[in-house]
């Protein structure tokens, strides 16, 4: 005798928490897309490849737009879920995970660690490059404040830390001819 059909409710969750695993498929393969440019952005930034630092920002920002997206739709999801399964309080894939069916759950665990640790991956790197990219301008500030015979009467480190005044020095132009 065939098992008797699952109530409404239960189909629904069902079904939603397919549509959250392939959701979460889309979510990772874009903040991969994101790792990726990170990538790419380091290394254009290391080598003052101007072209290639367009390029790439051009790319990261449709997929930081589509990111934007995916975790609007996410949220939305998650909240039906948590609707058709009753829960109350914090809403956050651990806390629904345990109400996933069986077969999905540990798919929903992967693809939810993935995601996080792709996450922390490019948050290393865009940090990474962030350091990069104040040092590039740091070098072109003092490059262009020693040209014009300028230099600032306080400057912070990478520390944040106030440095003393460097000692004045001569130009390498003559801004007043």
């Amino acid at each position: 005798m065939p098992p008797p059909p699952a109530p409404p409710a239960a189909s629904i969750s069902a079904a939603l928490f397919e549509q959250l695993r392939r959701h979460l498929e889309q979510e990772l393969a874009c903040q991969q897309k994101l790792l990726g440019c990170a990538q790419e952005l380091g290394h254009a930034l290391t080598a003052a490849d101007a072209a290639a630092i367009t390029r790439v920002l051009a790319v990261h920002d449709a997929a930081n737009r589509e990111a934007a997206t995916l975790a609007a739709q996410r949220t939305r999801l998650c909240q039906a879920l948590a609707s058709a399964c009753r829960l109350a309080g914090e809403l956050t894939l651990s806390s629904l995970l345990p109400h996933a069916p069986e077969a999905l759950r540990a798919p929903l665990q992967r693809l939810r660690a993935d995601l996080q640790q792709t996450c922390l991956q490019l948050q290393r790197l865009s940090e990474r490059n962030l350091a990069v990219a104040r040092s590039g301008l740091a070098v072109l500030r003092d490059a262009f404040g020693d040209s014009a015979g300028q230099r600032a009467t306080s400057a912070y480190d990478r520390r944040g830390l106030i440095q003393a005044p460097a000692a004045p020095r001569g130009t390498l132009l003559n801004l007043r001819h």
